[in-house]
């Protein structure tokens, strides 16, 4: 089973790669994988991620807004939580 690596192949996330045997560290890298293939506005992609322990924080990036197309930060509080979901989707998969 090869490892999946986050940076290198970011859309191509198969079942047999997720680490089950392996630290909680290396799950949530692996769900990361599922939230940064959310879909965004613009494809801004605004969101951030922080892992401690074994929790996932998302939080939203202010750089990523599109202050003139989204001036209410409604798509970007909806993107955000499309990663949220998207994250947890995958977490219910495999966890």
């Amino acid at each position: 089973m090869s490892v999946y690596d986050l940076q290198e192949s970011p859309s191509k996330i198969e079942e047999d790669q997720f680490p089950r045997e392996d630290s909680v560290y290396r799950q949530i890298r692996f769900l990361l994988g599922y939230a940064a293939l959310a879909p965004s506005s613009h494809n801004s992609q605004p969101w951030r991620f922080s892992a401690h322990d074994k929790h996932l924080n998302i939080f939203f990036d202010d750089d990523r807004w599109l202050r003139v197309a989204d001036a209410d930060k409604r798509e970007l509080f909806t993107s955000v939580g499309c990663a949220r979901k998207s994250r947890k989707s995958g977490r219910m998969r495999f966890v």
